[in-house]
């Protein structure tokens, strides 16, 4: 076994000669979200490229206290489970996977998404991996963003912020998806080098519009009025995602439209209650977390971004693939609102309506302004949106990442 470590960008090798990535984050499948999801559709792409790829991964399962094998096979992808336990102990747990891959395999290709797997990794003697942070934990977890805040979850948020700005400090490579999230990391990190974007992907496979008696199919199959238009709202039910104030703007709707909410998360039962306080059951259906969201893509008319603090928003970008226009808050017409919608939206400004207002009414307007469907301008926009978010783009720009000056 040898002991020597080569963690760089892609090495010249013989062409016959097989090439090995690591990808690493706190959860893998069978969870899914917009992290997960990127590590999935990133392992597709190498694989197809002739790669080798493994992935490291705790071993929490989707139950309180279930676990997962340590060690699967999923589509080709040699997945390792580090055991998730109290913190101290699965930072160990997540180190000692780590560096068992990295002395008995060499990495052409190394890529982390959680602050954790980042400081295992380098500690682990990983010299060249590249972070790709989905969020400030500092922003995202923020006590305005919280239902419930008491002095443990105060000592967890202030220990996260701590550890991520300490991964950002020691990564040889951080990149992100937007300009508004290198903004946000060079605020927590200013000594930090080098932040590069690059633009994240959709499965155009998976994500395309369909036909509006497809739509109609659809809706019958999961118990909807095939006449109703459908306003969809898919993410993680989390206070920072705004569902609370989507299930208020269904009050503003008209009477042939329904609200569909698409997730899980903390505040389910709170989003559970409002509905039934408001007296909108007839007027808002939500649905579990589902690992094809291409489903209900397939049953809407326009697509709703509520989230008050998004550093990209992948669900906009599987809207937009899926033929939807899309409705969100303005991050520039309010403080309050920290997103990067302008940003993904820059060059495509009839893919999305922006509510002029921070208020119900305003998104409920939006929400009439794109029931007209996409304009001839918007589709050849969409056509555009499509070649730009590619996976396959993604992966390119990162294997020749450049290293922190």
């Amino acid at each position: 076994m040898s002991s020597k470590i080569y963690m760089g960008g892609p090495v010249l090798r013989q062409e016959t000669e097989k090439q090995y990535a690591l990808l690493m984050n706190t959860s893998y499948y069978p969870h899914f979200g917009g992290v997960e999801n990127s590590l999935r559709s990133m392992a597709e792409v190498l694989l197809k490229k002739g790669w080798d790829v493994f992935i490291v991964t705790s071993d929490r399962g989707l139950h309180d206290g279930s676990r997962l094998e340590p060690y699967s096979k999923l589509s080709g992808v040699c997945v390792y489970r580090y055991r998730h336990d109290h913190p101290f102990s699965y930072y160990y747990s997540c180190y000692k996977v780590i560096k068992k891959l990295v002395d008995s395999q060499r990495f052409a290709f190394v890529l982390s998404r959680s602050h954790i797997t980042t400081i295992c990794a380098m500690l682990a003697g990983v010299t060249g991996a590249t972070y790709l942070l989905p969020a400030t934990f500092k922003l995202q977890n923020a006590k305005k963003f919280n239902s419930t805040w008491g002095l443990l979850k105060s000592l967890k948020y202030s220990g996260n912020v701590m550890l991520q700005k300490l991964a950002i400090n020691w990564a040889p490579r951080n990149y992100v998806f937007s300009e508004i999230m290198e903004a946000q990391v060079k605020s927590l990190a200013p000594k930090v080098g080098h932040i590069g974007i690059c633009k994240p992907g959709v499965d155009p496979l998976r994500f395309f519009s369909v036909a509006n008696n497809d739509k109609f199919y659809n809706k019958k199959q999961i118990g909807i009025n095939p006449d109703m238009h459908v306003a969809l709202c898919l993410g993680r039910f989390a206070k920072v995602k705004g569902f609370d104030i989507a299930i208020g703007m269904a009050r503003h709707l008209g009477p042939d439209w329904v609200l569909v909410l698409v997730g899980d998360g903390p505040e389910k039962g709170a989003l559970i209650s409002q509905v039934e306080n408001m007296g909108l059951q007839g007027k808002v259906r939500i649905f579990p977390a589902t690992d094809q969201p291409e489903g209900f893509y397939q049953i809407a008319d326009v697509f709703i971004m509520p989230s008050l603090y998004e550093p990209l928003g992948q669900v906009m970008l599987e809207a937009s693939f899926s033929g939807l226009p899309v409705v969100a808050f303005d991050p520039g017409s309010n403080q309050n609102i920290q997103t990067a919608t302008r940003e993904v939206y820059r060059d495509f400004p009839d893919l999305v309506h922006f509510a002029h207002a921070f208020s119900e009414q305003s998104l409920a307007e939006g929400v009439g302004r794109a029931a007209s469907g996409f304009s001839e301008a918007a589709l050849l926009q969409r056509q555009e949106f499509i070649e730009r978010y590619s996976w396959e783009n993604t992966v390119a720009h990162l294997l020749h990442a450049p290293s922190n000056p």
